[in-house]
């Protein structure tokens, strides 16, 4: 005869887990970098009744990770642009207020010296506009100066961002060679079951790498991945990281 609490108990223990990957679903519904998380029944093996086999319950045969790796890749290519459409504007932006129309900059002072001249021009015996002219020459040599010095600023700036960035990125390489590592090993210990959460991790180390460079990854046999930047520069190769480092402009040695 058919074991009913048996096949009874199966139930209670397979929605219990159901109810928790729900309730995990919605804990984290702000976390960033979670992945939807759904559970699958299969049906237990049977149980046999003489000559007649009596079904034997439910079984969870495995928990599914919400992905869609050609998503995600649009993904980290949208954002990628998107950071180097970000660092275009903030840059530019600073510059247009050195060189731009703010009143009393470079473009102020120029205007006021081809005015001088103008005047000069008109009426070349004046003494008082051949002291406007020289007044507004030292006005524009004063706002060169001035604008020299934040240009310089400027691009101290930039190579201060580009060596944090490069910072930034070889932190975020060590971590996905080493979550590579863990992905491997726990993969392995679960019987070829993926860690969802540990998989979570990585993408969202990849998210962020994304934004600070061009992205693209290959996945291996293993659970672990390899990744790309650039033009297809190895930053990470299954559980190993490359170093990246900035060199000077051989144009600029100031520039790196």
């Amino acid at each position: 005869m058919a074991d009913l609490f048996a096949i009874g108990t199966t139930a209670l223990q397979a929605f219990q887990n159901a109810i928790a990957v729900t309730s995990n679903n919605i804990a984290n519904a702000n976390t960033p970098g979670y992945s939807l998380e759904t559970i699958n029944f299969a049906a237990a093996p049977p149980q046999t009744d003489g000559t007649i086999q009596v079904g034997g319950g439910v079984l969870i045969s495995g928990i599914n990770r919400a992905y869609s790796e050609l998503t995600t890749n649009q993904l980290y290519a949208s954002q990628s642009g998107l950071g180097q459409l970000n660092g275009l504007q903030t840059y530019t932006s600073q510059l247009d207020n050195i060189v731009g129309t703010t009143a009393g900059g470079l473009t102020t002072a120029l205007q006021g010296y081809y005015n001088a001249w103008s005047t000069v021009a008109s009426n070349p015996t004046s003494t008082a506009a051949r002291q406007a002219l020289l007044s507004a020459a030292n006005t524009v040599a004063s706002s060169l100066q001035t604008t020299n010095g934040q240009l310089q600023q400027l691009s101290t700036s930039i190579n201060t961002g580009l060596q944090g960035d490069v910072q930034q990125i070889n932190s975020i390489a060590t971590q996905i060679a080493k979550l590579n590592t863990q992905i491997v090993a726990g993969t392995a210990a679960a019987g070829g079951t993926p860690p969802n959460a540990l998989l979570d991790q990585r993408g969202q180390l990849l998210s962020d790498l994304s934004k600070l460079v061009g992205v693209s990854t290959t996945s291996n046999s293993d659970g672990s991945i390899n990744v790309f930047v650039g033009t297809g520069t190895t930053l990470v190769l299954a559980q190993s990281a490359s170093a990246l480092t900035t060199v000077g402009n051989p144009f600029n040695a100031s520039q790196v």
